[in-house]
C-alpha cells in the first residue's frame, strides 16, 4: 500500500494501484482494536458507486470483524446517510 495516500481525514489513492482489497482487510484488522480501545462499540461502513467499492468494503469489513468488531454495512449512498447512520 502506498503510504502517501493517508490524509488527516481520509485516504486518497488510486484503486488497484495505490491500494488493493487485501490492504483494506489489513487496515480493518489493525483499526478494529484501536477503535475498541477508544470505546467504539459499533462501526458503520458505506461505499460509493466506484467499481472497486464493493470489494474494498467487503475486505475492510472482513478485517474489522476478524477482530471482533460489530460492523453495520450500508451499501452505496450519499455522505449524509453515513453520518446519520453512525449516530447513536
Amino acid at each position: 500500500m502506498n503510504p502517501n495516500i493517508f490524509r488527516e481525514y481520509d485516504i486518497r489513492g488510486v484503486a488497484d494501484v495505490d491500494m488493493h482489497a487485501p490492504d483494506l482487510e489489513t487496515l480493518g484488522a489493525h483499526s478494529g482494536p484501536t477503535t475498541a480501545r477508544m470505546g467504539c462499540q459499533r462501526i458503520v461502513t458505506a461505499r460509493d458507486m466506484r467499481l472497486s467499492s464493493e470489494s474494498f468494503q467487503a475486505a475492510l469489513v472482513d478485517g474489522l470483524r476478524a477482530t471482533g468488531c460489530d460492523v453495520v454495512e450500508h451499501r452505496s449512498g450519499a455522505d449524509p446517510v453515513l453520518n446519520f447512520a453512525s449516530r447513536p
